[in-house]
């Protein structure tokens, strides 16, 4: 089974391939998902969507935060191949051109 999950910051414009999902929850900060910045795909492309059990907050008076505690879950959102067509047409950057050629840059 692929467990691998794909994790695109959508604020920095960069991808990360973990091998799990646990890996990938260690990396990115549930205040970061909570804000708009990652978004998640299965190794298969398919959406991933994060389900806090407890969720982020901020609190600007004592400056302080809590990133929560989620897990991904399958999700109803645009596929990875989807994502990459659309961030291709509205940037003109277009080194990805099928779900397969971005799988090679990562095999």
């Amino acid at each position: 089974m692929n467990t691998r999950v794909i994790a695109v910051n959508i604020s920095w414009n960069f991808i990360e391939v973990f091998d799990s999902i646990e890996a990938a929850v260690k990396r990115c900060p549930g205040l970061e998902i909570a804000e708009g910045d990652w978004l998640f795909f299965a190794g298969d492309g398919s959406a991933l969507s994060a389900v806090f059990s407890q969720e982020p907050y901020v609190d600007p008076e004592r400056n302080v935060y809590g990133n929560g505690i989620y897990s991904l879950a399958k999700g109803n959102g645009v596929n990875l191949q989807d994502w990459l067509f659309d961030f291709c047409k509205s940037t003109g950057d277009f080194r990805f051109g099928t779900l397969e050629q971005f799988e090679r840059l990562f095999t």
